[in-house]
C-alpha cells in the first residue's frame, strides 16, 4: 500500500523568517522516499474438532479436519519461511526460533522447526492420521513435541 505524499514545509530561513505557509512556492518540492517493510501479522486459525457419542454403538468420535488442514500447528508459508531461513540463509534451528519469535512474536520449539525443516524436503508436507492408525476418535495419533522428539532420540528412533 502506498500513501500519498506528504508536504513539509520549511520552518525557518537562515535569516531568522519563521514560514507560516502561505509564502509563494519556487521549483519543484525536493522528493524523498522512505520504504518499509509491511507490518507482519501471524494469522492463527482454529479449528474446533467436535467430539461427539454415537446414538448407536455410544462411542465418541472426533471431527476429522477439513481437506487440505494438516496435522502440523504451523502452515504451509510458516513451513515455506522456515525451510529457507535453514537452506538458503543457513541459519541455525536455534537462530530460527529467536527470529520467529522477534520477527512474528511467534513461539517455536527447536524441535518443531527441526522437524518442518526435514518434511520440507518431502513431497508431503505433514503426515496424515490414517498413516498412523489414528481412527475417527483421534485415538492412535502421534503426538508431537519436544518431550516426544527426546523420547524418541532415546530410543533411537530419531
Amino acid at each position: 500500500m502506498t500513501a500519498g505524499p506528504l508536504e513539509c514545509l520549511p520552518e525557518r530561513c537562515g535569516c531568522g523568517y519563521r514560514f507560516v505557509g502561505g509564502e509563494e512556492r519556487v521549483g519543484e518540492p525536493v522528493a524523498h522516499q522512505q520504504w518499509e517493510l509491511p507490518l507482519v501479522v501471524p494469522d492463527v486459525r482454529e479449528w474446533r474438532r467436535l467430539r461427539l457419542v454415537c446414538p448407536c454403538c455410544g462411542k465418541p468420535v472426533v471431527a476429522e479436519l477439513p481437506a487440505g488442514v494438516s496435522l502440523s500447528p504451523f502452515g504451509p508459508r510458516l513451513h515455506a519461511h522456515v525451510a529457507v531461513l535453514a537452506g538458503v540463509c543457513r541459519l541455525s534451528r536455534e537462530k530460527i526460533t529467536e527470529l520467529l519469535l522477534d520477527a512474528y512474536g511467534i513461539t517455536v520449539s527447536v524441535g518443531a522447526v527441526d522437524t518442518m525443516i526435514r518434511l520440507s524436503g518431502r513431497s508431503s508436507s505433514w503426515p496424515t492420521p490414517s498413516l498412523y492408525g489414528a481412527d475417527a476418535s483421534g485415538a492412535g495419533a502421534p503426538r508431537f513435541g519436544l518431550r516426544t522428539l527426546r523420547a524418541r532420540r532415546q530410543s533411537g528412533l530419531a
